[in-house]
């Protein structure tokens, strides 16, 4: 009987939809099986017990039993009380074998309060190690949202979400170890990675980003907040999606269904809109990089076929780019500029416009539409030529769930949206992720106000702040320690992050930067570090649903190049013909070479464009400036490769802002250092400023025509 009342409570409130085909499969085979759910609420015990196939007994916790509902309905489902903290709780949970094949046992001992994974427990990894079952991990996706959850003040509470309980792959524990570590995990990094792959697919919505804009919408309300300018210009929901609307309409008056659009904006909630409406006009937004040269902007407008695009007069004036708008001209390419778009717009079209919004829908067949390319971004060309990366609908909500399975977002942050769109880690992660979720960003046209930025991040409050590290080191040097009071944590990428740098903002502001790691076409974030699994001088663990691989390089005894597979790897590179090359079935080489250690963590070697081969022997770019900074601390420096030692082919050159730099007293330094002779730069080169790229990289392709010119 409580048990039926039980069930209907759920059906009628919470209307369960079940995936869990994996976990029919799994106990079809008769053999033993393990259900391990991530621990999103207290009624999860209950609610998988009630609707899963079979009959599972339930392994709870006692703080469960303290629950108000437990007394109600401790009848309604078959369960068994363990504290997994006290000794011999594996042994016990192991004995139950004697009464069933069928477990429900949460590794994680409560629920979570912040929407990750909390910490797995040692008895329920020794347990399922030890049981030889087939574990399934799972997920009662939206319960985070319930009344009986842990995150009230977090996420938007509702009283009755509707819940999916989902199941993930059947593995056996040594089986997944094997193939996802070559065994090298412990048992409970396992099963963490197991959930966290899990999580990914709970959190994966796959459908055009237009769509999920539309359901954040109904969940936070036409009047929420998503962005926030200068001036504390705020942005709605419902303001937002009319601007979208009526950026659409202008699109489809200067191009055509199919075409690839270039969008040459600074971070603004017009260029945002502007992304949106391009997709959403059936056209594929090409973000175009104004920091990379004439030649180089030509080239990549060629390679993916832009014929139009779309700027603002002031920004060009502001940043003086007109050279660039000549260029492009010159090349047959069309300009159009925004601030005459909108003028031509009349009453009539703003009324259409906000009609669409009010009554927008769903995409037809939303999964399907979601294959196709959503946006097409541009490599850094920091080591050469760019290239045109074709990014889909799925690729980029793909990586907008394993980064939200790996940090911390609440309903109360705020992002700055500092590092440029037209950058895949300013875009994908610092705008659109923020966006899917319903967090609010705070964009700001130019990463280059060193001063202005600090005082922004204090004016809107501020809590994640995304940046490289050349970026971060300038706000921390011209900040006051006030102005990021309300930072919670920072994420470096786009280049490597220096000690001297992240321990600066943690002295000064007492802010916690973690190092990450992404490439454009990964959408892009690979890896980062988080609280409570931080290594400094790794970029964190793969995250959840990204299967990495080491391929052998030769010359390099330690470690290899990092080859990544997972849904968020791009569809392919944009050919000169149309055509996309999407990566091989093994997996996107990065071209980085790299090291993993026992628990996952990956530290970077160097980019294996960035080895020298010199006397016989491999030498890493990056290691031999990393000793050069060490020993001269206060500029920065870059080292590069020049043809120009017959005896030994290549020879090191190193480019440094240190005046009067002298290459004897580096010598002896880096000797001291343990460097041999081969490793030390043969040549000097004082420079006013190292060349960059927009995200403030060293441009290494200017670098090196530096070198051969001096």
């Amino acid at each position: 009987m409580k048990k039926n009342v039980a069930r209907m409570f759920f059906e009628l409130f919470y209307k369960p939809s079940l995936k869990l085909d994996s976990l029919s499969k799994a106990l079809g085979t008769g053999e033993r099986v393990i259900l391990a759910p991530h621990h999103a609420s207290y009624a999860d015990p209950l609610l998988f017990s009630l609707f899963v196939p079979g009959k599972p007994l339930a392994v709870i916790s006692p703080s469960m039993t303290q629950q108000p509902w437990f007394g109600r309905f401790k009848s309604a489902f078959d369960h068994v009380v363990i504290d997994q903290n006290e000794p011999g709780a594996a042994d016990h949970i192991d004995d139950l074998w004697k009464r069933t094949n069928f477990l429900i046992l949460f590794p994680e001992l409560e629920p979570t309060t912040t929407g990750l994974l909390c910490k797995i427990s040692d008895a329920a990894a020794a347990a399922m190690e030890k049981s030889g079952a087939r574990i399934v991990t799972a997920r009662a996706c939206n319960m985070q949202f319930s009344p009986f959850s842990r995150m009230a003040d977090r996420l938007t509470r509702k009283l009755a979400p509707r819940v999916t309980l989902l199941a993930g792959e059947a593995w056996k524990l040594g089986d997944y170890n094997n193939a996802v570590s070559g065994g090298r995990y412990s048992a409970r990094r396992a099963v963490e990675s197991m959930l966290n792959d899990t999580m990914v697919l709970g959190l994966w919505d796959k459908k055009p980003l237009f769509d999920t804009l539309l359901e954040q919408r109904k969940l936070w309300g036409g009047s929420h907040v998503v962005a926030i300018e200068p001036g504390s210009v705020k942005t709605s929901w419902n303001r937002f999606i009319t601007l979208v609307m009526v950026m659409r309409g202008i699109l489809l008056g200067i191009a055509k269904p199919g075409d690839r659009v270039g969008i040459m904006m600074p971070n603004t909630v017009a260029t945002l809109a502007m992304l949106i409406a391009t997709q959403r006009a059936d056209m594929e937004p090409a973000m175009i990089n104004y920091s990379m040269g004439p030649r180089h902007l030509r080239g990549a407008c060629e390679i993916a076929k832009v014929r139009v695009i779309v700027t603002s007069r002031r920004f060009v004036d502001a940043g003086n780019l007109h050279h660039l708008v000549e260029a492009i001209e010159a090349a047959g390419i069309t300009v159009k500029y925004a601030e005459d778009l909108v003028k031509g717009l009349t009453t009539l079209q703003k009324l259409k416009a906000a009609l669409a919004a009010k009554f927008a829908k769903p995409t037809p067949d939303a999964e399907k539409y979601a294959e196709r390319t959503a946006l097409v971004l541009f490599t850094s060309g920091s080591e050469g030529t760019p290239k045109a990366v074709a990014l889909s609908h799925l690729n980029v909500q793909a990586n907008t769930a394993q980064v939200r399975t790996t940090l911390e977002f609440y309903r109360t942050d705020v992002i700055l949206g500092i590092m440029p769109m037209f950058h895949s880690f300013g875009l994908c992660t610092g705008t659109i992720m923020p966006l899917s979720t319903g967090m609010p960003v705070a964009l700001y046209p130019t990463p280059l106000h060193y001063k202005k930025i600090p005082q922004f991040s204090y004016e809107v409050k501020g809590t994640i702040l995304l940046g490289s590290n050349a970026f971060l080191s300038g706000y921390a040097r011209s900040a006051e320690p006030v102005d990021f009071v309300e930072l919670r944590y920072a994420i470096c990428g786009g280049d490597k992050m220096k000690e001297s740098m992240a321990k600066m903002w943690y002295d000064k502001f007492g802010v916690f930067i973690m190092e990450g790691y992404g490439v454009t076409e990964c959408s892009p974030v690979v890896g980062v570090n988080k609280k409570g699994r931080n290594k400094l001088g790794s970029i964190g663990m793969a995250l959840g649903g990204i299967r990495i691989s080491i391929a052998p390089v030769e010359g390099v005894e330690e470690g290899g190049r990092l080859i990544v597979r997972g849904p968020n790897v791009m569809r392919g590179y944009i050919q000169a013909d149309g055509s996309i090359t999407p990566p091989p079935d093994a997996g996107y080489d990065t071209g980085d070479i790299v090291t993993v250690d026992d628990e996952g963590f990956i530290t970077i070697i160097g980019r294996a464009k960035r080895f020298a081969k010199i006397g016989g022997e491999m030498i890493s770019l990056a290691f031999v400036e990393e000793a050069v900074q060490l020993v001269w601390p206060d500029e920065p420096h870059a080292v590069v490769s020049h043809t120009g030692d017959e005896s030994k082919g290549e020879m090191l050159v190193l480019l440094t802002e240190r005046a009067n730099a002298d290459r004897e007293e580096l010598r002896n330094a880096l000797t001291e250092h343990g460097l041999s002779e081969l490793a030390i730069p043969k040549r000097v080169i004082a420079v006013d400023a190292l060349p960059r790229i927009g995200v403030g990289k060293v441009d290494y392709t200017a670098a090196a025509e530096i070198a051969a010119r001096e």
